[in-house]
């Protein structure tokens, strides 16, 4: 039990990475823009699904 909770705030502690912070930085300003009626509806959908794409299949130095 110990252990797991161990690598829980390991992986929450990962989260907080500065590419991390910055992808949801981008994510909110281009929703940010989105909503006030700067960035169409197709370029939205393609970048964030572009961004959100990115950041779940990447895989840093794993084999």
């Amino acid at each position: 039990m110990e252990k797991a909770l161990q690598q829980l705030l390991l992986n929450i502690g990962n989260l907080f990475k500065v590419k991390t912070i910055i992808t949801i930085m981008v994510l909110g300003a281009l929703t940010a823009a989105f909503l006030k009626g700067v960035v169409p509806v197709e370029l939205y959908a393609s970048i964030a699904t572009a961004i959100i794409t990115y950041y779940f299949t990447r895989r840093e130095g794993r084999e």
